[in-house]
């Protein structure tokens, strides 16, 4: 399997090449067509095509992302990031396929609406592959901005529509093959997404228990399995259950080798809250604590006031805990499952105070 995509990436790539080369052959050779033009033109209409090709992609996935009971959270072109929930733009580490990441609204027919979702950039992708087609197949303006763009578009379509998994993860096909043939992994990220989308008006504990565990059994390295251990872990806190958040507490830190540090700050808090309220470790909490505490004061959510507040509680500063008690029960949780099961604990922390 693996010669097979090598072959199948270095056949698509020919290709792309081929139909660049009779490109600017034709129009410098053949047709004659204005040599300082062409120099002018064809550079810039590569660049933006190639541009336009990856924005076409990531913007069919969102587009049927809405139409299919999806929210947009990040969007990914190039180098250029966009964070719908936080409303702000940064510049990353470059991505030549591009990344979009989508939340569910709605919990029925989870593998319909994922598919859909995930067809969409490969329809959007044909479409522009068709459009960059015809305006090289003609003259004028447009034969350099976008058909240029033909060979980076042929190859991004056929690249994502050939179910195979690279470097950089699944394609659109591989999802869909998964998705059709009901595969482990594909099975585990359904799940999570309708448990997230049930998020949004139950709380975790209120959310059956079956959906949290009858499933297959995934590899530690699969970032799935470390999704689903923190839902399964807020299911435990939620409901009060602290052999089960120890038991969650373990897995994750066994998924700390495999984790980016966006990740691993996210584990870090859960372990320092765990370390003040569950396990009462004050060395790890400290070290943790320096760690974290900078980050989970600039975070302002309901979530990060009430580790706060359990630190200084359990181990620091007692004159510092009424007001992130306060804080955190003044903040808005977008999942309001998530905020109904923080504003419990909050107000626990706030009647022991």
């Amino acid at each position: 399997m693996y010669y097979l995509k090598k072959i199948y990436q270095i056949l698509i790539f020919l290709i792309a090449l081929t139909i660049g080369i009779c490109a600017l052959f034709f129009d410098v050779v053949i047709s004659t067509r204005l040599e300082i033009l062409t120099v002018l033109l064809v550079l810039p209409g590569l660049f933006f095509a190639s541009f336009l090709a990856e924005a076409v992609h990531e913007l069919g996935h969102l587009l049927f992302g809405k139409l299919f009971g999806m929210k947009a959270e990040v969007l990914q072109i190039f180098c250029f990031r966009f964070s719908f929930s936080s409303k702000s733009f940064s510049i990353v580490k470059p991505d030549v396929f591009g990344r979009y990441s989508m939340s569910p609204i709605k919990s029925d027919k989870m593998a319909f609406r994922y598919a859909m979702t995930t067809f969409g950039g490969l329809l959007f992708s044909l479409l522009y592959l068709i459009l960059t087609c015809v305006c090289l197949g003609n003259g004028g303006f447009f034969h350099y901005l976008l058909g240029y763009g033909a060979p980076v578009a042929f190859y991004l379509f056929f690249h994502n529509a050939f179910p195979y998994t690279t470097e950089t993860g699944k394609t659109d096909g591989r999802i869909l093959y998964g998705i059709w043939k009901k595969e482990p992994d594909a099975e585990v990220t359904i799940r999570i997404m309708r448990i997230q989308a049930l998020l949004l008006t139950q709380s975790p504990a209120e959310i059956e228990e079956s959906l949290y565990f009858d499933l297959p059994v995934l590899p530690e390295d699969d970032r799935n399995f470390l999704l689903l251990t923190q839902l399964r872990y807020l299911y435990y806190l939620d409901k009060g259950d602290l052999e089960g958040v120890r038991k969650e507490d373990l897995r994750l830190q066994d998924l700390i080798p495999y984790l980016d540090e966006e990740d691993l700050d996210e584990v870090y808090n859960l372990l320092l809250y765990d370390c003040c309220k569950v396990d009462r470790d004050e060395e790890g909490a400290k070290a943790l604590f320096e760690r974290q505490g900078e980050l989970l004061l600039a975070q302002n959510t309901m979530t990060s006031y009430r580790i706060l507040a359990a630190y200084h509680q359990t181990f620091g500063d007692g004159c510092l805990i009424e007001p992130y008690l306060k804080k955190g029960l003044a903040c808005k949780e977008n999942a309001s499952g998530i905020a109904k099961m923080e504003e419990r604990l909050l107000q626990e922390m706030q009647s022991s105070f």
